[in-house]
Formats: C-alpha cells, sequence, structure tokens
C-alpha cells in the first residue's frame, strides 16, 4: 500500500501520462491502446521497490521534443526528487513508455 504522500507525488506524474497520450499520443485515435503494469521488486539488501510500467501502442508516430516541456519535467523529476525513485521516459517511435520506481517501506 502507498502512503498519501506516495500517492500525492504518483497521481500528477500519472494525469499528466494519461493528459499527453489523449491530447498527442496513443489514445488519440480509436486504435490506440496504453498498457500498466506493475510489480513489487525486491533487491538483495531486503529493499522492496513498487515498479509502474506504462506503455503505449498503435497510436500515431511519436516525435520527441527537442525541449522538454513543463509535463515532460513532471514526469521525469518529481519522483526522484518527492520518493527518492527513479523514472525512465522513453519517446520510441512507435509509443511512449515509462518506467516508474518507487521505494516502498515494507
Amino acid at each position: 500500500m502507498l502512503s498519501a504522500a506516495e500517492t500525492q507525488a504518483l497521481a500528477p506524474v500519472l494525469h499528466e501520462l494519461v493528459t499527453n497520450a489523449t491530447k498527442y499520443g496513443a489514445l488519440s485515435n480509436p486504435n490506440g491502446r496504453v498498457s500498466i503494469s506493475w510489480d513489487c521488486k525486491s533487491s538483495g539488501d531486503a529493499a522492496v521497490s513498487l515498479v509502474l510500467v506504462w506503455r503505449e501502442s498503435d497510436g500515431p508516430p511519436v516525435v520527441a521534443n527537442v525541449e522538454p516541456s513543463y509535463g515532460t519535467s513532471l514526469i521525469r523529476d518529481l519522483i526522484p526528487h518527492e520518493l527518492g525513485g527513479a523514472v525512465d521516459l522513453v519517446f520510441a517511435p512507435d509509443g511512449v513508455n515509462c518506467k516508474i520506481e518507487i521505494p516502498i517501506a515494507h
């Protein structure tokens, strides 16, 4: 279970991913799809992380912005800053992919 602080940090990131997918990405056309998966990952030192994976497919071709936008910066920076996690946001030509790892207490 995520704490209130973890939820408050994660919510705007997910909102931005959904908004961008609706405006520009896979959800901007009837054939597009978004897949979201999650899992808990343990490392050798008994630390546990929540791993969320966002994958867009069958949308229009993705054109990566040269200059990061407010939304892109929010997605990339909020989780590391607020929760000590990591974000890997990739603008692949066939769809946006975003992997979010958040350390969680157990």
